[in-house]
């Protein structure tokens, strides 16, 4: 995306989107520009010009990053050594030990992440020259950076400079005078209302103030929603990405990932009740009670309870403030690593104090006394914190190693991607659907694509997530319906073996389809005839509604049900009523927004001790946004055999394409009536973003095999499967034209 829209800023200019990101790839000049406002445009106009210069060598300009990068780890190392000096300790370079190798690997080229250790502590480094030298140039090289740092670094990571800077100034932890710190804010803001000029110069005043409202209404608390906003967004040609529904659940394990440093929590737990341990056994070795009042006589000890109280909360404050900001943006992305840097200066701070008060002044007074029985409590005390502290070291040298290996194999490893290029670039031209990023099809096509293109993309009433809900495929071996599975107990709860449970398919009483399955249940027997289905992620509050025709001539004995993974409370439908008829048995269940991970739900027939003899068909599972409303499944009548129908998902409406029911079109002057199709669809199944809301194997077969009901394949390996969306196809004479895992194989476009 960076590099997309930095090929953008030199084909269109600067000034065509007044220097904001332009997230459009169309080849048509009048779909352009499609800005992207909500950070700062730095990285793509850094690498626009790196781009005029070396052209679109983007090897090289990997390498620049990695140097830059370098370049701030010393600044790094050097603000590292203000922090400690403060403490009268050193060792600043075993702080990279505890950040972890993945997140290096991932910062060190990144283009908006690579400069944030020089943007971050190189003005704070230089202010620190200034202090010393009084050179006035220091002082203004600081201000420059800062100027920089607020036009290039996302805002998650400005908010955590800001944090920052005003502890370090109120806790004196480093030398911060009031008058620099005003100063560096003052050149901060400047460069935040320059970006907010651009939107208001883009969009003018009261669509800027509307799209600001909305901005940060939406990422503060989920409101309005992002599908709200997709058409105001749309209308103004600005990108609004990402799905942000307030969790607070979501945002409390956001800041715990945040603050537990090493990202392995049972060490870093161990390693704050440690150093709780050692700050304890100080406090009870200095403190007197003095008419009435606790005092602590020694001073030195006093000043570091201090001194770690006011880093203590400078690392929660710099690390957690940006996450509360935005609480619902917070939930998806976080500080992308810049945590790590923080962190780690605590951490070698409390190490070198332990190891300080451990190896240096203690043993003088604890090794004496081994011999007298009268201090051997404390002498265990101080045996006990060496030990403790020699496990650490292995154990955090151990882990290290075990990172750094796995971080490079992969980087050694055979690129799974590798073959993109070549699979994207036999599209050139052509206007693609993609299930992830635009830009990771666009940049290759050099054309329009539509991004997030999932199942809202191939309208259907009722998209059914359950695998052979017309009980059609039957395991002839076991002569049970493939997908579903049997738990049968007997009445004292034992379990019972699922072959006594009888099962056949029946093609003689079929409401829909060829055949229905007919099950014979033993007396003094319960089942639950259920399968497991992962739902796509869903960006509003949603219901989720499971219905399943039943024949049954026993009452008040069978009923369906809906469970969440890991719950244990079911949702029952109404009993079926025994009439011998076939009846619709529907259950509900209201589930609140989830995007961070996919729900899991089991749906299931629940048939009770009893004996009886049931047929089952037309089981389906279906989601809808509860704004819409409720929707019952879609029933059909049956003049032959009158009889009701639950209609299938492919068959419920006719086979159509919907590009604007993807999440990110960038095209200028695009609505929902524009007639802008696209020729081929490109379902990945890595690459993966935040907004793509079906990822799981599970779910990207159904919507693959959903997408083959309707579409001819062209191209599948393991990266990607390509469809053309010119011409439809039934199922059966698609796939003696797919070429599966071909890596030679290439999408031919249709003549």
């Amino acid at each position: 995306m960076y590099y997309q829209s930095a090929r953008t800023f030199n084909e269109y200019g600067f000034l065509n989107s007044y220097l904001l990101q332009d997230f459009s790839t169309s080849s048509n000049p009048a779909h352009h520009p499609f800005v992207y406002n909500h950070m700062p445009p730095g990285p793509e106009i850094f690498i626009a010009l790196l781009t005029r210069v070396f052209g679109e060598q983007y090897r090289l300009i990997r390498l620049i990053f990695l140097v830059i990068f370098l370049v701030g780890l010393v600044c790094y190392f050097r603000f590292a050594r203000l922090m400690l000096r403060g403490f009268n300790l050193t060792g600043e370079g075993f702080a990279i030990l505890f950040i972890p190798p993945a997140v290096m690997f991932h910062m060190m080229d990144h283009p908006a992440y690579s400069p944030f250790p020089f943007l971050a502590f190189f003005p704070l480094v230089s202010l620190h020259s200034y202090y010393e030298s009084g050179k006035r140039s220091q002082h203004y090289l600081a201000l420059g950076v800062v100027f920089v740092s607020s036009i290039y670094l996302v805002y998650q990571q400005v908010l955590m400079l800001l944090v920052c800077w005003a502890c370090l100034s109120a806790f004196r932890l480093i030398r911060f005078d009031r008058k620099e710190l005003v100063t560096f804010y003052a050149v901060m803001l400047f460069g935040i209302l320059a970006h907010l000029f651009q939107s208001l110069l883009f969009l003018g005043g009261a669509t800027f103030l509307q799209e600001l409202r909305f901005t940060v209404s939406n990422r503060m608390f989920g409101v309005p929603t992002t599908a709200d906003l997709k058409d105001f967004y749309q209308a103004i040609g600005v990108v609004h990405q990402g799905t942000h529904p307030f969790d607070p659940v979501a945002l409390l394990a956001a800041v715990d990932r945040s603050l537990l440093s090493p990202g392995r929590h049972l060490l870093t737990q161990l390693g704050l009740a440690f150093v709780a341990f050692v700050i304890l056994r100080g406090f009870v070795r200095n403190y007197r009670i003095d008419r009435g009042l606790l005092v602590v006589e020694d001073s030195q000890f006093r000043e570091m309870v201090s001194r770690f109280a006011c880093i203590g909360i400078w690392l929660l404050a710099t690390n957690a403030v940006p996450l509360l900001v935005f609480p619902a943006y917070s939930a998806n992305y976080q500080l992308s690593g810049a945590n790590y840097l923080f962190l780690a200066i605590g951490i070698i701070a409390a190490i070198g104090y332990i190891v300080r008060e451990t190896f240096v002044r203690r043993p003088n007074e604890i090794l004496p006394s081994l011999r007298s029985s009268k201090s051997r409590g404390g002498a265990a005390v101080w045996l006990a914190l060496t030990l403790s502290i020699v496990v650490f070291a292995v154990w955090q040298a151990i882990s290290y190693g075990m990172l750094t290996s796995q971080a490079t194999a992969r980087m050694l490893a055979s690129d799974p991607h590798r073959q993109l290029p070549e699979i994207m670039r036999a599209l050139e031209g052509k206007v693609v659907m993609t299930n992830v990023y635009p830009s990771i099809a666009s940049f290759f096509t050099r054309e329009a694509t539509f991004g997030g293109c999932e199942l809202a993309a191939f309208p259907t009433e009722r998209f059914n997530h359950l695998f052979n809900g017309g009980f059609e495929d039957f395991n002839f071996q076991g002569n049970s319906p493939l997908h579903w599975t049997v738990a049968a107990s007997d009445i004292e709860g034992n379990e019972v073996s699922p072959s006594s449970i009888f099962t056949t398919n029946e093609s003689a009483d079929v409401p829909q389809g060829k055949t229905s399955v007919r099950m014979i249940v033993p007396e003094n027997v319960t089942v639950d005839y259920q399968q497991w289905a992962t739902l796509p992620r869903q960006p509003e509050t949603y219901e989720v509604t499971g219905a399943m025709l039943v024949k049954t001539a026993v009452r008040d004995r069978t009923r369906v049900y809906l469970r969440e993974a890991g719950q244990r409370l079911l949702t029952f439908s109404d009993y079926h009523p025994g009439d011998g008829m076939w009846h619709l048995l529907t259950v509900k269940s209201i589930f609140p927004s989830n995007v961070i991970s996919a729900r899991s739900v089991e749906f299931g027939l629940n048939v009770a001790s009893g004996g009886q003899q049931l047929q089952l068909d037309a089981a389906v599972l279906y989601d809808t946004p509860l704004r819409k409303g409720d929707a019952k499944p879609t029933i059909a009548y049956d003049d032959k055999s009158n009889i009701l129908q639950v209609v299938s998902a492919s068959d419920s409406v006719p086979k159509s394409l919907d590009p604007y029911g993807c999440h990110t079109a960038w095209i200028k002057g695009y609505t929902h009536s524009t007639d802008l199709r696209p020729a081929y669809y490109a379902l990945f199944r890595s690459l993966y973003t935040g907004f793509t809301l079906c990822r799981e194997n599970e779910c990207l077969d159904r919507l693959e095999a959903y997408v083959a009901s309707r579409y001819r394949k062209v191209f599948k390996n393991d990266l990607v499967t390509i469809f053309s969306l010119e011409e439809a196809g039934s199922t059966s004479a698609h796939s003696s034209r797919v070429r599966n895992n071909d890596s030679e194989a290439r999408p031919q476009p249709s003549p």
